[in-house]
């Protein structure tokens, strides 16, 4: 038995330093100093080796407080300054009905501790804001260059600046090829908006689909649907290309393929009989 716990441990300690290697790695900012920390590899207790996940591709030469509002990606979310009172109270008292009679003599320490995390959070938190207002300042300030686009790489995380006119260039080569998009002199959205509301009203008065997924499919106000492109950093010779993105959120088949999708799931996740 000794032999085989010992197979299996040597297995999947292989397999945890496979997936390690392959893992994308990331730079991880510290709360306080907003400055990227030490990364140790969880198998090896060694720091990992990590490259800047900041790409600027353009003329714009960033600042080093720039560089690092930038160094956590776009979807990086930072904590709040203040302490959730209406969410913290409920989550103490969850905790206290699920104490024994005996712990519950201790319910005085127990209200004394929650007491000193609730101040000790408050502390710290609002030192983090004021360390954070700094960075939001300088995300607003490269916000506003109008000379830059930040985005994502096509592959992996990260952040990528580019030059505005080359993204715009490189986005307009991509639409003037008349074999993936034509130019139209009328929008069609609000007329094929129409269409489909008159069409699911047909198929929930004939019982085809429910009031909640007549609701779902149902949009007003529609919208043509956005493009976007995404720079490929592994063609680097090909003086990174742009990958195009369809945006369809708020398009008139958003809420129809959101619909349809929840139909099609029990399709996926019932059992098959062969």
């Amino acid at each position: 038995m000794d032999e085989i716990e010992r197979t299996h441990e040597t297995k999947l300690n292989g397999l945890r330093e496979k997936k390690q290697r392959r893992a994308p790695q990331r730079q991880i900012l510290d709360p306080v100093t907003n400055r990227p920390r030490e990364i140790v590899d969880p198998v090896t207790n060694l720091p990992q080796e990590m490259g800047d996940p900041v790409t600027n591709l353009s003329k714009y030469n960033l600042t080093d407080s720039e560089h690092d509002a930038l160094v956590n990606g776009l979807h990086h979310v930072y904590p709040p300054e203040k302490l959730d009172q209406p969410q913290f109270k409920p989550s103490t008292e969850a905790v206290r009905h699920q104490l024994t009679s005996v712990q519950l003599s201790a319910a005085s320490e127990l209200r004394e501790t929650a007491n000193s995390f609730r101040k000790v959070a408050q502390s710290e938190l609002k030192k983090i804001g004021a360390e954070h207002r700094k960075t939001f300042s300088t995300l607003r300030s490269l916000a506003k260059n109008k000379s830059i686009i930040i985005t994502r790489p096509d592959k992996g995380c990260g952040v990528v600046i580019m030059n505005r006119a080359d993204y715009v260039q490189k986005m307009n080569a991509i639409l003037d090829d008349r074999s993936a998009f034509t130019l139209i002199n009328h929008d069609p959205t609000l007329d094929t908006e129409n269409e489909l509301i008159k069409f699911l009203l047909v198929l929930k008065k004939e019982g085809f689909i429910s009031d909640q997924e007549h609701k779902l499919a149902s949009l007003s106000g529609s919208r043509p649907a956005r493009i976007y492109g995404v720079p490929k950093l592994h063609k680097k010779r090909e003086n990174y290309p742009l990958r195009p993105v369809m945006s369809a959120t708020k398009t008139v088949a958003y809420g129809l393929g959101k619909m349809l999708a929840n139909r099609l799931n029990t399709l996926r996740t019932s059992p098959t009989w062969g």
